[in-house]
């Protein structure tokens, strides 16, 4: 994910959230839904494009054997 100043051509969603939320979201803490049922996302457009974005985002195991015997 990258953002820049600007924008560049019509976006079917545009979401204000804090840091925190974002990582909340991208480690499976919560999801978009729950998030803007709580007030800790401002949209402007469609939530399910937004939904979308992080449904195809990966899902990464945090503890993994490094050197197996």
């Amino acid at each position: 994910m990258t953002c820049s100043s600007g924008l560049h051509g019509r976006a079917d969603v545009v979401a204000q959230l804090g840091r925190d939320v974002l990582l909340e979201i991208s480690t499976n803490s919560t999801d978009v839904a729950s998030a803007v049922a709580a007030g800790w996302i401002e949209l402007d457009g469609d939530a399910a494009a937004l939904d979308a974005v992080f449904g195809h985002l990966d899902t990464f195991r945090s503890m993994f054997p490094i050197v197996e015997p």
